[in-house]
């Protein structure tokens, strides 16, 4: 507090009150500091009976009647009065009067104008909740806490199934007046939010926000297991399911369980048939649009993607990242039942089946079952009559890659299987699985109606002609 000042003697008597309305206004807020200055202008013109109030926070004067000595007291905007005593001798007093500045949000023990401000110090004490990690509003079925009244019950409607707020074009509910106003904005077509980068607009604010992380490359939510980070939350938490096994989605056709609700999704199509997704190039039909973006490479020839240990390129990433781990050795995924280890997720997919006994993939003309999508495909081969996979030497052509591949040794003449008891040499490993059989006298192909064995494969074919007539 400034000292008074002055060379009439009456004013002495002001510096106590003076005291008592600086001690009284701190009381109010201790985040505002508060000066009274007092002084008596001798020189200049006397003017009775009137009382000159200057706030330090504006340039206005005000006055007032001259009242009696424990009358006087002046009142700021803000709320703040300043007192004062009157002598005899006192002509005309001056006084800076306390004015309270908006109450503003701390921030490490100083305040800082920058930051919000508030009018009652109640709302400033509701808003300093959200600094800290108090959480004073509970929620009575599932204990989950808030730091805002109006947080927990707008929460509370979860539990109660309360939604008061209808759309009047789709009659859908919702439980808050924010989430009403956003989906009008489906019908209304509004894209209020705009990326200053590339010029995308958005209906939601969020969603401005997850995609600029497009552009910044954040990714701010780290998985605290294997450190992988991601640039959006709900990324994280289905990654994280990797990590716990959880498998929250259920067909409700086969019960097979999924990680992930796209997942199930691109299942459900096995059961329906489904195939929306459809080459304009070759008219094949896929059931999901990245499969059909993949294809498309086929004709367009892309392959983006380089290893650049062996040259080899890819037209997808997902291929290449598999690929890559042929030279590092790496096998992440390993069978919890065996123990074997693959390089591939659907490796590890397929080897599981041996242990289930499972054959999810049906053929629908003849009703047969593979443990494998990719062995249904090939099989279905024999139904169309399809033969993809041609000879450019002598234009054959084959229903499987396998079998194009052993056809290629005839031209080359390479016959890498070896019977390791007489030497001879084949291009194929079921001809010197076959062959082996004439060593060990083995007969494993066997009629189920004589029970009469043979060793070939093409033998029990012609026998059980004779059953058929």
């Amino acid at each position: 507090m400034a000292a008074s000042e002055s060379t009439s003697p009456g004013l002495n008597t002001l510096e106590p009150e003076c005291a008592r309305a600086q001690s009284w206004v701190s009381g109010l807020h201790d985040t505002h500091t508060s000066l009274i200055k007092t002084e008596t202008d001798l020189d200049s013109t006397y003017t009775e009976g009137l009382i000159k109030t200057e706030s330090r926070d504006s340039t206005e004067l005000g006055y007032v009647p001259h009242l009696h000595p424990d009358q006087l007291k002046t009142e700021t905007d803000g709320g703040s009065y300043s007192k004062a005593e009157e002598d005899n001798d006192l002509q005309d007093i001056k006084c800076d009067t306390i004015k309270s500045d908006p109450m503003k949000c701390e921030s490490r023990e100083s305040l800082v104008s920058e930051l919000m401000s508030f009018s009652e110090q109640t709302h400033l004490n509701d808003h300093r909740i959200i600094h800290s990690d108090e959480k004073p509003f509970r929620c009575t079925q599932s204990a989950k806490g808030f730091n805002q009244a109006n947080h927990l019950k707008s929460h509370l409607k979860i539990h109660t199934g309360e939604k008061p707020y209808k759309c009047t074009q789709c009659v859908k509910c919702f439980s808050q007046a924010c989430d009403l106003k956003k989906h009008q904005r489906i019908h209304t077509g509004e894209v209020p939010y705009k990326c200053t980068q590339c010029g995308n607009c958005f209906s939601q604010v969020c969603d401005l926000k997850k995609h600029q992380r497009v552009h910044t490359g954040e990714k701010p939510y780290k998985c605290i297991q294997c450190g992988k980070c991601f640039s959006q939350a709900c990324d994280l938490k289905k990654h994280l399911r990797i990590h716990t096994g959880e498998k929250p989605y259920k067909c409700t056709q086969c019960l097979k369980y999924f990680n992930q609700q796209s997942n199930l999704n691109r299942h459900k199509t096995i059961h329906t048939g489904e195939k929306p997704h459809k080459c304009i190039q070759c008219g094949k039909c896929f059931s999901q649009a990245c499969d059909l973006k993949i294809h498309f490479k086929i004709h367009t020839g892309e392959k983006p993607y380089k290893c650049t240990q062996c040259f080899k390129c890819f037209s997808h990433r997902s291929r290449f990242k598999d690929h890559l781990r042929i030279h590092t050795g790496e096998k992440p995924y390993k069978c919890t039942q065996c123990g074997k280890c693959f390089n591939q997720a659907n490796h590890l997919k397929a080897h599981n089946t041996i242990h289930t006994g499972e054959k999810p993939h049906k053929c629908i003309q003849c009703g047969k079952c593979f443990r494998q999508a990719c062995d249904l495909k090939k099989h279905l081969r024999i139904h169309t009559g399809e033969k993809p996979f041609k000879c450019t030497q002598c234009g054959k052509g084959f229903n499987q890659a396998n079998n194009l591949k052993s056809h290629l040794k005839i031209h080359t003449g390479e016959k890498p299987y070896k019977c390791t008891q007489c030497g001879k040499c084949f291009n194929r490993l079921a001809y010197l699985n076959a062959h082996k059989t004439i060593h060990t006298g083995e007969n494993p192909f066997k009629c189920t109606q004589c029970w009469k064995c043979f060793r070939h494969r093409s033998s029990l074919k012609k026998h059980l002609s004779i059953h058929s007539g």
